[in-house]
């Protein structure tokens, strides 16, 4: 179970409701403090220091942390290095173009709207792709093929895999990937090939459909 910074806060507001308590424990010790006021004492300057503790440094989570239960959370909490992580999580096998597009999809998959999680999404996906794009033959193909199957717009090997409920993240992070100067030409037109074709899956992303579909036509 996640600890985040909300539940400290909650922690330490609860903590301080006690203050009054507190200060009338202190009032009533002269000279050498009792094991009470030094119980207290040591409790409230223990959640003090928790509280600046995880404002101060916030909790990092893991690439394998990611992957394994992807999360809007845990994407954030990856850091601004997220991406870096990922392919040292892959180690020698960041070549690998479905373990690295499906990476990419887990990030995408989790963002909804323009909030933090999607640059954290967006940042994962310009480390991943930039690498796989330079060092992977016809990755510019493959790549988006990938990630057309996992989106459920066209079919891969797994005939039993089924469509997201809703692919506004993948959509987003693609948007922004495809206006950056790494992003092959080759892979923006396989995509409007797709995407401005007419589709369920589209149809429940409407808003972010449009928004990549400008993007595409704009080049």
């Amino acid at each position: 179970m996640e600890f985040s910074i909300l539940q400290s806060l909650s922690l330490f507001s609860n903590h301080l409701l006690n203050r009054k308590k507190f200060l009338s424990l202190a009032d009533s010790v002269e000279i050498k403090p009792n094991r009470q006021y030094l119980s207290s004492f040591l409790s409230f300057n223990s959640m003090t220091t928790l509280l600046i503790s995880f404002i101060s440094h916030p909790q990092i989570v893991s690439a394998k942390d990611f992957l394994t239960f992807p999360s809007p959370t845990k994407l954030v909490q990856m850091g601004p290095h997220c991406g870096e992580a990922l392919l040292k999580e892959f180690g020698g096998d960041k070549k690998n173009i479905e373990q690295v597009t499906q990476a990419i999809f887990k990030a995408a998959i989790v963002v909804n709207k323009e909030d933090e999680a999607k640059n954290r999404a967006c940042q994962c996906a310009d480390d991943l792709l930039e690498s796989v794009f330079h060092t992977v033959p016809n990755a510019d193909i493959l790549v988006i093929n990938a990630l057309l199957v996992l989106m459920g717009l066209i079919k891969g090997e797994d005939k039993n895999q089924k469509a997201p409920n809703s692919i506004a993240g993948p959509l987003l992070v693609l948007e922004h990937a495809a206006r950056q100067s790494y992003f092959p030409s080759v892979s923006r037109q396989i995509l409007l090939c797709f995407l401005s074709k007419p589709h369920p899956v589209l149809d429940k992303s409407s808003e972010a459909t449009h928004k990549i579909l400008q993007t595409l036509y704009s080049f």
